[in-house]
């Protein structure tokens, strides 16, 4: 899109909320932090495009006209990884339910795959790191309702990825 929306979202922007979310998880989701930070501190090409900031499959519709995407009230100028990074973190929150292991690792496969060939400037050590700092924000959010086995497999699966990411 060539769209121009009024506000940046920058790394820091993302990076920054996180804190408070691991010092309330402790333990896994303090080094998952630490692991967070050093990759943000690399030098990235943070390009500004329109992103919505919040994309995951519950802000898609399906119309007569093809997909429509709701909830536009986060979108800016940032980074377009940052969407893809999250769509990709929801659908492993989605492999944690009952059943739902093979399913959403497999369309996070596709989706992942499908979204590098989409975007040549795509650095993927970038989308490791934003994926991994959305799933230490979706350990946080949900925390309560999952557990602890669960919070850790997010915590681990970002480890991993940020490991990738340096």
């Amino acid at each position: 899109s060539h769209a121009r929306l009024g506000r940046a979202h920058l790394l820091a922007d993302e990076v920054r909320p996180l804190r408070e979310r691991a010092e309330r998880l402790g333990g896994r989701a303090v080094r998952c932090l630490e692991l967070v930070r050093e990759s943000a501190a690399l030098t990235w090409d943070w390009r500004l495009r329109p992103v919505h900031r919040d994309f995951y499959e519950e802000q898609l519709v399906l119309t007569p006209g093809g997909l429509a995407v709701l909830d536009l009230d986060d979108a800016a100028m940032s980074e377009p990884a940052l969407d893809a990074a999250n769509f990709a973190a929801h659908l492993r929150l989605h492999a944690l339910r009952p059943g739902g292991a093979r399913g959403p690792a497999a369309v996070r496969r596709a989706f992942l795959r499908r979204y590098r060939e989409l975007d040549d400037e795509l650095d993927i050590r970038l989308l490791f790191l934003l994926e991994a700092a959305t799933l230490l924000r979706l350990a946080d959010i949900h925390a309560s309702r999952l557990g602890p086995q669960a919070v850790e497999g997010l915590l681990g699966w970002g480890e991993r990825l940020l490991l990738r990411s340096v």
